[in-house]
């Protein structure tokens, strides 16, 4: 009887799981800006709610070499769209530019704040206030070249202050449009943001890293301190 009712609840959490990560798509949007050509879709990202505000957060080296005051100006051609579900459209209030976030090695993140909106709640993401450790497996939320939206398993190799490392997905050899999608544990909460791929000398793919979770809070608590906030 006992390892009967080990069984059923082992089973009971596997499909919790698995039925959760598939829910975790809804979280997944892209940030959108139209321009007199059309428009143009860059990485992944995804909202937070921090404090009293909600933000959209996705990585800082998708837009390359485009300045602060750039993004700033475009910001009334910016639309954050979500993948699983297109009609849910978000604009954004204000860009918050950020001291020390452009550079990769560093915290590499982008934040908007957003708009008070009906449909914020539904897709925005707790932030945790515990950090995943090794060995543990987060999801990411995201789309890649070839892919349809999905979310991934990603076990964690080494994590620390600075960067976390995930195993590479099997059978994925690129990542692009991927960045700054949302890194998840198994409660539903945010974690982390993907950011890039280790290459070996062979110029394989070696493992995968993002930003941990201190560094996202320590980034929101900079935003939630700025004028509007």
């Amino acid at each position: 009887m006992k390892t009967s009712r080990i069984l059923i609840a082992l089973a009971t959490f596997c499909t919790t799981v698995s039925g959760r990560a598939a829910d975790l798509n809804r979280y997944a949007f892209t940030l959108q800006i139209k321009d007199a050509k059309g428009s143009n879709s860059f990485g992944t990202g995804s909202i937070v709610k921090y404090k009293t505000s909600a933000y959209y957060i996705t990585a800082h080296h998708i837009f390359g070499k485009i300045t602060d005051g750039e993004i700033k100006s475009a910001l009334k051609n910016i639309t954050f769209v979500n993948e699983f579900d297109p009609t849910v459209r978000i604009r954004p209030e204000a860009f918050l530019p950020i001291a020390n976030v452009r550079d990769l090695s560093k915290t590499d993140l982008l934040i908007f704040r957003l708009r008070s909106e009906s449909n914020l709640a539904k897709h925005a993401l707790p932030l945790a206030s515990i950090a995943p450790q090794k060995d543990e497996s987060v999801f990411l939320a995201a789309r890649i070249p070839n892919q349809p939206l999905s979310t991934y398993s990603l076990k964690i190799l080494e994590a620390d202050d600075e960067r976390v490392h995930y195993e590479k997905i099997p059978g994925v050899t690129k990542y692009t449009g991927a960045s700054g999608g949302p890194i998840i544990n198994a409660k539903g909460e945010i974690v982390g943001t993907y950011l890039g791929r280790m290459i070996n000398a062979d110029e394989s793919i070696a493992c995968l890293f993002g930003t941990p979770l201190k560094s996202l809070i320590a980034t929101l608590e900079q935003a939630s301190r700025l004028p509007g906030n």
